[in-house]
């Protein structure tokens, strides 16, 4: 089923869709998304549509994603990627290295040695840049055209303007291939850990990284929704570039590394604080900082905002 529907001054085709993890299509509604809903526009009109679709969770296996399905051109997608200078990423601006680092010694600690990484969606390098100068032999495929080359000409990195798929590396080729905030943005979750599943070697690690869809603080924000009387959801929200169509949590994603041949699946939490977000609202001290609060309350019960799983080939 396809609907035809404009926003952004773009044009849009939606489809509705099954549970991209386990095929189920017997779901929970969770609430709307949208862009203009968030500043208490109206819904949908005749006179002035904008875009908006549902929150979805699959009911046998816990992945969040937006049904109808918004189908975004990849030259809008990939645009977004166009001036690396001025693109922050999501990552603390005090250091922004910080992040990387957490997980490169999250990665170094399971594997206990260093070898030959690869980094999928690798950005404007500064991961692998990172692993590089801690002695990792250092790989990256990334289909942003401007980032591939910003990220190899600043550090000097053996990266590819292109998917996994096109690159052709070698089967049983590394000892670690990382996704890092990658895999929510990714249609075909499947043939992607399919395609990692060849080049990594056979006891190598996967290491993925997404929002967290069981965060309490998501859902703190949703009672919030609630008792203001709106059927909002803060799961995959607001709807702005890049755009999180899909959300995980330990039992979905434990169910897709497995489904693909990953064992041994451990899981970390953290804060989305780590990456450098505040919850922030001009006119509402108090929200931001109860609710900045409680997102660090919840990360200590292991209900935080970012998940991290690591599997074994």
């Amino acid at each position: 089923m396809e609907t035809f529907t404009q926003g952004l001054e773009m044009q849009y085709n939606t489809r509705y869709i099954t549970c991209k993890v386990c095929g189920c299509n017997t779901t929970k509604f969770l609430g709307i998304r949208g862009n203009l809903e968030y500043n208490d526009a109206p819904l949908l009109s005749s006179e002035d549509e904008h875009i908006v679709t549902n929150i979805v969770r699959c009911r046998n296996c816990g992945f969040v994603y937006t049904n109808p399905y918004i189908v975004i051109p990849e030259d809008v997608t990939l645009g977004f990627y166009n001036e690396p200078e001025k693109y922050r990423a999501s990552v603390c601006e005090e250091d922004p290295l910080r992040i990387f680092t957490r997980n490169l010694n999250i990665i170094e600690r399971v594997t206990g040695k260093r070898g030959r990484i690869l980094d999928i969606g690798s950005g404007k390098g500064e991961f692998l840049a990172l692993a590089k100068k801690r002695g990792w032999e250092a790989f990256g495929v990334e289909p942003a055209q401007n980032f591939a080359h910003y990220a190899a000409d600043k550090y000097n990195l053996d990266i590819q303007n292109v998917t996994l798929e096109e690159a052709n590396f070698p089967y049983d080729y590394f000892d670690v291939v990382t996704l890092n905030m990658v895999l929510e943005h990714i249609e075909n979750p499947h043939e992607l850990l399919v395609r990692i599943k060849k080049v990594l070697k056979n006891g190598g690690l996967l290491f993925i990284e997404v929002p967290n869809m069981d965060s309490l603080l998501l859902q703190a924000i949703n009672i919030y929704y609630r008792l203001k009387g709106k059927n909002w959801s803060a799961h995959l929200s607001p709807l702005h570039y890049p755009y999180h169509c899909y959300g995980y949590n330990t039992s979905s994603l434990k169910l897709l590394c497995e489904l693909n041949g990953f064992n041994a699946i451990r899981f970390f939490i953290f804060s989305i604080g780590l990456r450098g977000f505040r919850i922030q609202n001009k006119t509402n001290w108090f929200q931001n900082t109860t609710l900045n609060l409680l997102a660090q309350i919840f990360t200590l019960i292991n209900k935080g905002d970012i998940l991290i799983a690591l599997g074994v080939k």
